[in-house]
């Protein structure tokens, strides 16, 4: 391998990238074991199933959000504009729909419902974690330094 195609990547950021990875699949595991193979009985009070509800419903809206961002707002510049000339990118919300996703998971009650649209959220999010690491990881393997 020569110099021009060496991986180059700090310590901090494979840390960093090493939590986030493991973050992205623990995200999933947890929503699967608790809304899919866990069978407790519903002890929460009114309040709490309240709250988790309305972190579900901003989880709900930072992937809409999210979404917007990546996909909705650049194509609508494109018709209006007929390009993409001018136009700044955003991220949106990077993460804040996946953690909000793992705090509802905790919360809410244990339902495959539930636990099927937690995780249609999760997959679909474009600022999530798992789309991070994806792009992270890409980055790394695929940069090559100008000569």
């Amino acid at each position: 391998m020569d110099a021009r195609n060496k991986i180059s990547i700090s310590f901090f950021d494979m840390i960093f990238l090493v939590g986030m990875s493991i973050a992205a699949v623990l995200i999933p595991v947890v929503v699967t074991k608790l809304h899919f193979f866990a069978r407790v009985a519903d002890d929460r009070s009114p309040f709490q199933l309240t709250v988790a509800i309305l972190v579900a419903l901003l989880a709900m809206f930072f992937v809409g959000f999210n979404l917007y961002t990546s996909f909705f707002r650049p194509w609508m510049h494109r018709r209006v504009h007929g390009d993409y000339s001018g136009y700044q990118y955003v991220s949106g919300a990077p993460a804040l729909g996946s953690i909000l996703i793992g705090i509802a998971a905790l919360f809410l009650p244990s339902s495959p419902w539930i636990g099927s649209l937690l995780l249609t959220l999760y997959l679909i999010d474009p600022g999530g974690i798992h789309f991070f690491v994806f792009t992270m990881l890409r980055e790394v393997f695929t940069h090559k330094e100008d000569a």
